[in-house]
This record gives C-alpha cells, structure tokens and sequence, in this order.
C-alpha cells in the first residue's frame, strides 16, 4: 500500500510506502524532510464515476444561503489487513475398550463443545449489536434554559448550556439550542438533534459557545427546535503535537468515547433534554441528523433509540471497516485504541440495516472526494432489501460539504414537513 500526503513546505505530492508511517520522508520537490502520519495517514480517494442524472429521488429544493462559514469536515483512511487463523490438534493412544470409550467421550466434548460454540457465537453477535444501547448509563441532571440570544438578521434565538457532574459517559456535556423566537404552542413543533461532525471516528468532539449556524439554523428558521450537543471524548491535541503525546490524548480520548457507546449516550440526553425541557417540542417528531461522521452519529442512534421519529444522515461513513481500513492490523494501534476490532463493527451502520425501526433520510452528492458515493448507495440498498424505510436524495455535484447546505438541509426539512406526525 502507498500513502498519498503532501509536503509542509512546498506542497508537492509524495507517495511513500504504507511501511513509512509514523518516520521521515524526503520531499523531491525541495528536499525537506516530511513526516508521515503515524496512525491515520491519508488514502487517496478514487474519483468518482459520472451517472446518469435521474438519479435523485427529489425535486430540486430552494437553496439556502448560509451567513457564516463552517469549515468542510476531512477524514482519512489506512489499509485493512486479512484476518488470521489459529488452531491446534491432538491424539491420544490406547486399545479395545479403552479407545473406544475415549473415542466416544471425545465425540461428546466435541459434539457439546460445538453447540456451545455455537450459542456462544449467537450469544457474542447480539452482544456486538447490542453494545451500544445506553439504558445501563443514568441520565444526568438536565440543565435549564438560560436567556437566549437572538440572531442578528433571522427569526431565531439559541443559548448555550453544559452539564458538569462528574466523570463517566455523558456527564459533562455541552449543548447548543435553536429556537424561533416566537413562542409556539406545547407539543407543536419538531426537534433535531444535532452532533457535531469533523471526527475521524475515534474520538468525539465539543460544542464553542459561539454557534454552529450553517448546519442548525435552517430548522429554527424553518419552525424547529434544534439541540446540538457535543460527544464525549474531546482530542485535544492534534498530531502536530507528536507521536507520544498523540498517542496517549488519543487513547484518552478513544476510551472516553467508547464508554459513550460512540456518542449514542450524548444523542440520548440530548433526546432527553428536548423532551424534559422544550415543551414546544412534539415528542412524536423528534428526529436526529448530521454530516459525515456526525451522520453516522445520527445512524447508530437510531438504530439504538426507538423514540425517535426519523433519522437524517448527509453523506455518512456507514462502514467503518471500508473508513478505517486496516487499522486494526497495527499492534500498537491495537494497545492504544483497545477493542478496536469490534468496534469496527458495532461503530458502523452498515451492521444495523435490519434493525431500524425509524424512516431515515440520507444525502449524498455523487462527486462526494470525502466519502465515496459508492460507498452510501450500497448502504441503501441494503436498508431497502431489509424493508427500512429510506428516502434516498442524490446530487451530482457540490462535493462533501457544500451540497448538503445548499441541497441537502432543504430537502430534509421537506422531508421532516412531510413525515407523518
């Protein structure tokens, strides 16, 4: 495997072996020593195949033109190895009676054993899907609205609220909440969850105080409630900051998401939130939503929330082991990131195609460099083929970002209005 990644200084492309990450590479354009990413280096994405343009399930819808800017989330991907086997044999030795007898308890261990491996197989694969059920985690004291601010040029106010109550999975949170400013009568309007995106799958992200307008303001405009809410292990440190201190404020911040269910903890009080605390809000019409790894957010939790109304997922990583491929082969990479393995399973949608219960829409724009289109259209095909319910929107251009705001946030408010109260 070759690694794609670029050179500090002059910008040149490199390709270096997948041997290569984590030491020095010498830039040929300007001869500066580049280092190469230890634990995620960046895998070129092939571009994407033109298809015809009848594709898209929905009419065009009006395009909203945001006032702030929001910076287009990134990933990166590694080269996933094949499994490997083990096993052992042995013998005995003995004559007439006492062979047969040996013989025939073996053929009853084995016979056994085989069934109880069997079951325990079973066992271990509704465990894996059922790991990220939050109903063990208590949910912690809700914050109360606080004097909201109102939003220069709209007709939406948001406020800004933490929860601080300790250290276990979602107990110390932030939330993000849009309103219209006008009052709406109880138990009228619709909610979305919001996680935020920009992850690469191991570790989650905060909320500023500041606002996350792009994404979450269209509903409130809309007539929605919005509550944005962070997920539980923050990375503080990037990889500028070296391998060592990477490392370990990435185990940190891995094990803190895990205990979290992969923010599936943070998207249940954030629906707990919404229904203890917005009485405007129909607890009939809650739904989550999100973009690319926040998509997938917005994916687990319904596959793990039967209260939700609906689902929203704009361009979402669905299969983890496709995303993070390989990463599970590296040994040390295993020790810092501990079940690493599994959760490359239960961490991707893909493994619940015939576990939701919920209609969900997802978006996805075919010239998508992110997130392969390819990638999102198989994942509905096998919602489809297990009878889920899925409104699939596409677009041709407006790659990763930009196409859901300017496409793909209208078409799911069109899509909220038109579900079934």
């Amino acid at each position: 495997m070759q690694l794609r990644i670029a050179c500090t200084q002059c910008a040149t492309e490199l390709l270096v072996p997948g041997t290569a990450a984590g030491k020095a590479a010498r830039c040929p354009g300007c001869q500066s020593v580049v280092k190469v990413p230890l634990y995620f280096p960046a895998k070129p994405i092939a571009p994407p195949q033109p298809r015809p343009a009848s594709a898209p399930t929905y009419a065009p819808a009006p395009v909203y033109q945001p006032a702030y800017n929001y910076p287009t989330n990134t990933g990166a991907k590694i080269k996933k190895p094949k499994g490997k086997r083990t096993g052992s044999s042995g013998s005995g030795s003995g004559g007439g009676m006492r062979i047969l007898m040996i013989a025939m308890v073996c053929i009853g261990i084995f016979f056994v054993g085989g069934m109880l491996l069997v079951a325990g197989l079973a066992m271990v694969g509704k465990q894996s899907i059922a790991t990220l059920s939050p109903t063990s985690i208590p949910v912690p004291q809700l914050p109360d609205l606080s004097v909201a601010t109102p939003i220069p040029g709209t007709n939406s106010t948001f406020q800004f609220l933490q929860i601080r109550q300790g250290a276990g999975p979602g107990q110390t949170m932030q939330f993000r909440v849009y309103l219209p400013a006008t009052q709406a009568p109880a138990q009228s309007i619709p909610c979305v969850l919001l996680a935020p995106a920009g992850t690469n799958m191991l570790h989650g992200n905060p909320l500023d105080a500041d606002g996350y307008h792009d994404e979450a303001l269209p509903y409130s405009e809309a007539g929605m409630a919005v509550v944005c809410f962070s997920l539980d292990g923050e990375m503080p440190v990037d990889e500028s900051a070296g391998d060592r201190a990477y490392g370990l404020a990435l185990s940190t911040a891995y094990r803190q998401f895990m205990a979290a269910k992969a923010g599936v903890v943070n998207g249940r009080n954030a629906l707990e939130f919404a229904l203890a605390k917005l009485p405007q809000v129909n607890p009939k019409k809650i739904y989550t939503a999100g973009h690319s790894s926040a998509a997938t957010v917005s994916l687990l939790m319904a596959a793990n929330e039967e209260r939700l109304a609906g689902a929203i997922a704009f361009a979402p990583i669905t299969d983890l082991n496709i995303r993070l491929d390989g990463i599970d082969d590296d040994r040390s990479v295993r020790r810092t990131l501990p079940g690493i393995s599994t959760y490359l399973r239960t961490g991707s949608p893909v493994t619940y195609t015939e576990r939701f219960k919920c209609p969900l829409f997802v978006f996805h724009a075919r010239d998508d460099s992110n997130e392969p289109f390819q990638n999102t259209e198989n994942f509905v095909n096998q919602l489809k083929a297990s009878s889920t319910k899925v409104d699939f929107a596409v677009v041709n251009t407006g790659d990763h970002y930009d196409s859901m705001i300017q496409s793909g946030i209208p078409q799911a408010i069109h899509w909220i209005r038109s579900q079934s109260p």
